[in-house]
């Protein structure tokens, strides 16, 4: 092998490594940054003939993925808060995975406080499940 060809592997080896690495890092920046700040409101409008007029404008609000504490702080949390309470639903429900992998490090009582205090100021006419 030629040092010219050998030059050519290192370099594009370095640069594989290299985009690697930077693939890892945009990756990493939008889990711990980005992704915690984009919470998405989407309206969906259901048409039935099994749904009776009554029911017409009837709002559903569904979140989840909360992940409070490993990404989520408190201002982040107020503001998720904020977001829902705009929308006035009738009924919220709460999908799942309010903390950040409780299996592994259950919450402590100040972050369990802090959510249910938050949780406890959605207003929903027709209830909070």
């Amino acid at each position: 092998m030629t040092k010219g060809v050998r030059m050519k592997k290192i370099l594009k080896i370095t640069l594989i490594v290299l985009l690697l690495i930077a693939g890892a890092g945009v990756l990493y920046l939008d889990a711990t940054e980005i992704a915690p700040k984009r919470v998405r409101i989407r309206t969906e409008t259901i048409r039935s003939e099994k749904i009776p007029e009554a029911l017409s404008g009837f709002q559903i609000l569904f979140f989840s993925d909360v992940h409070y504490n490993a990404f989520v702080d408190d201002s982040r949390l107020e503001a998720l808060i904020e977001k829902i309470d705009s929308v006035g639903a009738d009924v919220i429900l709460f999908g799942g995975d309010l903390f950040d992998h409780p299996a592994n490090q259950w919450p402590d009582d100040q972050a369990m406080d802090t959510t249910r205090d938050a949780l406890s100021r959605l207003k929903a006419p027709l209830g909070k499940f």
